[in-house]
Protein backbone atom coordinates (compact mmCIF):
# COMPACT_ATOMS: atom_id res chain seq x y z
CA UNK A 1 0.00 0.00 0.00
CA UNK A 2 1.52 3.31 -1.15
CA UNK A 3 -1.30 5.77 -0.55
CA UNK A 4 -4.82 5.89 0.96
CA UNK A 5 -7.53 8.51 1.47
CA UNK A 6 -11.23 8.34 2.27
CA UNK A 7 -14.39 10.40 2.29
CA UNK A 8 -17.78 9.87 3.90
CA UNK A 9 -21.00 10.61 2.04
CA UNK A 10 -24.55 10.84 3.37
CA UNK A 11 -27.76 10.03 1.54
CA UNK A 12 -29.11 13.60 1.76
CA UNK A 13 -26.09 15.02 -0.16
CA UNK A 14 -27.15 13.41 -3.46
CA UNK A 15 -24.45 13.16 -6.13
CA UNK A 16 -21.07 14.32 -4.80
CA UNK A 17 -18.06 15.22 -6.96
CA UNK A 18 -15.07 14.17 -4.87
CA UNK A 19 -11.34 14.54 -5.56
CA UNK A 20 -8.49 12.52 -4.10
CA UNK A 21 -5.00 14.05 -4.50
CA UNK A 22 -2.84 10.96 -4.87
CA UNK A 23 0.54 12.30 -6.09
CA UNK A 24 2.24 8.89 -5.83
CA UNK A 25 3.52 6.07 -8.04
CA UNK A 26 2.02 2.62 -7.98
CA UNK A 27 0.63 -0.31 -9.96
CA UNK A 28 -3.10 -0.42 -9.19
CA UNK A 29 -5.96 1.63 -7.74
CA UNK A 30 -8.68 0.14 -5.55
CA UNK A 31 -11.97 1.46 -4.20
CA UNK A 32 -13.12 0.27 -0.77
CA UNK A 33 -16.83 0.88 -0.12
CA UNK A 34 -18.40 0.64 3.32
CA UNK A 35 -22.16 0.98 2.78
CA UNK A 36 -24.13 1.29 -0.46
CA UNK A 37 -22.86 3.72 -3.11
CA UNK A 38 -24.22 4.74 -6.48
CA UNK A 39 -21.21 5.30 -8.73
CA UNK A 40 -21.23 7.31 -11.95
CA UNK A 41 -17.54 7.43 -12.92
CA UNK A 42 -13.95 7.61 -11.71
CA UNK A 43 -11.48 9.81 -13.59
CA UNK A 44 -7.81 8.98 -13.03
CA UNK A 45 -5.26 11.63 -14.06
CA UNK A 46 -1.62 10.62 -14.50
CA UNK A 47 1.49 12.82 -14.19
CA UNK A 48 1.98 12.89 -17.98
CA UNK A 49 -1.50 14.43 -18.43
CA UNK A 50 -3.23 11.26 -19.66
CA UNK A 51 -6.68 10.63 -18.21
CA UNK A 52 -8.41 7.26 -17.85
CA UNK A 53 -12.16 7.16 -17.13
CA UNK A 54 -13.86 4.19 -15.47
CA UNK A 55 -17.61 4.29 -16.22
CA UNK A 56 -19.84 2.74 -13.55
CA UNK A 57 -23.08 3.62 -15.38
CA UNK A 58 -24.68 4.93 -12.14
CA UNK A 59 -24.90 1.40 -10.73
CA UNK A 60 -25.13 0.73 -7.00
CA UNK A 61 -22.22 -1.12 -5.37
CA UNK A 62 -22.25 -2.61 -1.87
CA UNK A 63 -19.62 -3.01 0.79
CA UNK A 64 -16.42 -4.45 -0.63
CA UNK A 65 -13.11 -3.72 -2.34
CA UNK A 66 -13.18 -3.13 -6.10
CA UNK A 67 -10.25 -2.73 -8.50
CA UNK A 68 -10.54 0.64 -10.26
CA UNK A 69 -7.58 0.34 -12.60
CA UNK A 70 -4.54 -1.87 -13.02
CA UNK A 71 -1.31 -0.57 -14.59
CA UNK A 72 1.41 -3.20 -13.98
CA UNK A 73 4.10 -1.09 -15.66
CA UNK A 74 3.81 1.44 -12.80
CA UNK A 75 2.36 4.90 -13.25
CA UNK A 76 2.48 8.18 -11.33
CA UNK A 77 -1.10 9.04 -10.39
CA UNK A 78 -1.89 12.72 -9.77
CA UNK A 79 -5.60 12.62 -8.88
CA UNK A 80 -8.68 10.43 -8.73
CA UNK A 81 -11.99 12.21 -9.23
CA UNK A 82 -15.25 10.36 -8.55
CA UNK A 83 -18.93 11.15 -8.90
CA UNK A 84 -20.84 9.11 -6.31
CA UNK A 85 -23.84 9.17 -4.01
CA UNK A 86 -24.68 7.33 -0.83
CA UNK A 87 -27.54 4.84 -1.15
CA UNK A 88 -27.43 4.17 2.61
CA UNK A 89 -27.58 6.67 5.49
CA UNK A 90 -23.79 7.00 5.36
CA UNK A 91 -21.22 5.48 3.02
CA UNK A 92 -17.43 5.63 3.32
CA UNK A 93 -15.38 5.56 0.13
CA UNK A 94 -11.65 4.87 0.41
CA UNK A 95 -9.22 4.92 -2.52
CA UNK A 96 -5.99 2.90 -2.29
CA UNK A 97 -2.87 2.93 -4.49
CA UNK A 98 -0.77 -0.22 -4.27
CA UNK A 99 2.71 -0.99 -5.53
Amino acid sequence: LVWRDSESLTRDEGWVDTNFGVDSEGNALFLDINGQAGLNFAEITFANGNVQVVDFDERTHGTGIYKLLDFPDGRYVKTVRMLAKSESEETRLAVYLSK
